[in-house]
């Protein structure tokens, strides 16, 4: 009996690591975790605000705020929207570099820049040609933003707008999953329980619009023998409850046959779900296709170690 456990115990090892991959940050500061790319896209949504400290300006509807990727935890904010109020136009045209980091499960931004305007505009009978302009807010995993923008030379009193938005529905969750991962595995192979796998590395690479792949590539030592498990596990990306899920399935092949319960086993189809959240916070569940999970049931938590 201790002999068919151990076997199974084997086979649990190599399907946990396959889903591994998709594991995240566990630190809401994290600073190795890529926050801006997971916040590219277009928002759409609405603005409200005051002018001159005290004259609030009608909601603005269909303002859109497009997010591009700059570098490693940098990206551009980009608004061209002209606000009305009772003290004349102020077109707010403007190509805002922010910095990105992660805070109670959002993805924070914060920056600043110059908005010229091509024709000088009056705000209590001051003529500006130009206003310096700081940003800041929050976006969730599911798209949610809240973005505030205000004047920075006089605190606020001339400009101050909240835009409340949306990712459109063509938001890409993959592009906030992308790195290296590291972490370890616990579960349970034929009902019983497994050691804790540490030290597993997962990289996951981009495709397309919600699409990535998981590739592992670990030697995993049992009692029976090395296990090395090379492979790439194709997942497709949506959101639910504010978090980024992940759904994939894949087939693990043996190089060399594993003997279970006396059955040879050259391959072995995996299924892979779970959440992550915008600071990488990362619950994987994998488990057999073949007998529902009673083979394997292993849940992988970890760390992104390395954006890409």
């Amino acid at each position: 009996m201790n002999k068919i456990l151990n076997k199974l115990f084997l086979l649990i090892a190599i399907a946990v690591v396959i889903p591994v991959f998709t594991s995240c940050s566990d630190n809401n500061g994290d600073t190795s975790s890529d926050y801006a790319q997971g916040i590219v896209g277009t928002y759409n949504g609405y603005m409200t605000g005051t002018v001159g400290g005290t004259l609030p300006i009608d909601k603005i509807s269909d303002v859109n705020i497009t997010v591009a990727y700059v570098s490693e935890n940098n990206a551009t904010l980009t608004l061209n929207e002209t606000i009305s109020t009772a003290v004349g136009d102020i077109p707010l045209n403007v190509t805002c570099p922010v910095t990105t980091s992660g805070k109670d499960g959002k993805t924070q931004i914060v920056g600043k820049a110059t908005a010229t305007f091509e024709n000088p505009i009056y705000i209590m009978d001051q003529k500006l040609t130009e206003l310096s302009i700081t940003v800041d807010g929050m976006i969730d995993s599911t798209g949610a933003a809240e973005i505030n923008i205000k004047d920075a030379t006089t605190g606020g009193f001339m400009v101050t707008v909240t835009f409340n938005g949306n990712a459109n529905s063509n938001y890409d969750y993959a592009q906030g999953i992308v790195g290296t991962y590291n972490g370890d595995m616990t579960g349970s192979a034929g009902g019983m329980a497994i050691d804790k796998i540490s030290d597993v590395n997962i990289t996951v690479a981009y495709v397309s619009e919600n699409a990535a792949t998981l590739t592992l590539n670990e030697t995993i030592p049992t009692v029976v023998g090395d296990i090395p498990l090379n492979v790439t596990c194709p997942v497709a990306t949506s959101v639910k409850d504010g978090k980024t899920q992940i759904a994939g399935n894949v087939t693990a092949n043996f190089e060399n046959p594993i003997d279970i319960m006396g059955a040879p086993i050259s391959a072995l189809p995996i299924t892979v779900d779970g959440t992550i959240d915008s600071t990488g916070v990362a619950v994987i569940n994998i488990k057999d296709a073949a007998t529902g999970g009673f083979m394997v049931t292993v849940t992988f938590n970890g760390t992104l170690v390395a954006a890409k």
